[in-house]
């Protein structure tokens, strides 16, 4: 959930050439240390993801190279990590999305037969829900973001003469219910990433132009029957370029807080874009050329 945290810092993670899972974090303000830690030796074959449970922990999921979806936490106080756990059920492709609210950890992916499915782990009772599917046809993996009482959930699946469609649906915690799928229109060459901004509604989305190689970003403002983009604001790139479908919003924060944007360059290093309030913004270099591989995840949390 989006909030001013001051001190807070922007937690971030990637797969490396090694296949492994690697985390920095990073003062918002402060120039980047370029200091990163590999997480485990497990090795994964997608990009990770994870997300904050607001009790000093950060949740991080991925498709490991077995095949299996394995998740675990990471302690953000101590820097300790837990451990892998696998969560059977469901055979996933490319990389799971999470998200966390009311004492519960969700978690979405693409199946094998181009589904969408969903599971939910009780902390408190530790105890998975069991999957459940909720859409097909897609084209690429999903992106999920909360608002405290629904998720948000975005899917990219191919349309009429072979062009990509972004749709969404409202998942209700609590119930399980979800609404119809909607469609609303990008020219983003995979799932734009998603970020609640804190005002009802409304959506930060950002993503990768295919023949630009910059990353640009909107608001959307969502409902249960409607969606609408204010329009999409072309926030560049570092010098080599970003790779197709690396960039990611990871925050939003208006008035006086943060805007985050992680991105993989062409030359395999990690950036990231902020800006302070509304208005600036800069992108900084935050490894050596030829570490990672894939897209990053992020989240901004208490320090």
């Amino acid at each position: 959930t989006p909030a001013n945290v001051a001190g807070g810092q922007l937690t971030l993670l990637s797969r490396g050439t090694n296949g492994r899972y690697w985390l920095t974090r990073v003062s918002p303000g402060s120039p980047p240390s370029g200091s990163w830690a590999q997480l485990d030796a497990l090795a994964f074959t997608g990009a990770p993801t994870a997300t904050d449970d607001g009790a000093g922990g950060l949740w991080i999921a991925g498709i490991g190279s077995d095949g299996a979806l394995h998740y675990g936490r990471y302690a953000l106080a101590g820097g300790a990590f837990g451990g892998w756990t696998t969560l059977s059920g469901a055979t996933c492709l490319g990389a799971p999305a999470l998200a966390f609210t009311q004492a519960t950890l969700f978690v979405t992916c693409r199946t094998t037969g181009n589904g969408i499915a969903i599971n939910a782990l009780n902390i408190a009772a530790n105890h998975w829900g069991g999957w459940a599917w909720i859409g097909g046809g897609l084209a690429s993996s999903p992106t999920m973001t909360t608002d405290g009482a629904t998720l948000l959930i975005l899917a990219q699946a191919p349309q009429y003469r072979g062009d990509q469609s972004d749709w969404y649906t409202f998942y209700t915690v609590g119930t399980g219910a979800t609404s119809q799928w909607r469609n609303f229109r990008t020219t983003c060459a995979d799932t734009p990433g998603i970020a609640w901004t804190g005002v009802t509604a409304q959506f930060a989305v950002t993503c990768v132009a295919a023949d630009t190689h910059t990353a640009w970003l909107n608001t959307l403002t969502a409902t249960t029957t409607s969606s609408s983009l204010s329009g999409w604001a072309n926030v560049g790139a570092p010098s080599p370029g970003l790779q197709l479908g690396a960039g990611v919003v990871v925050d939003r924060l208006d008035g006086a807080g943060y805007t985050f944007i992680t991105g993989l360059g062409r030359d395999n290093a990690a950036y990231l874009w902020q800006r302070t309030g509304g208005a600036g913004g800069a992108w900084a270099r935050l490894s050596l050329a030829g570490i990672f591989t894939g897209s990053f995840a992020a989240a901004y949390t208490n320090p």
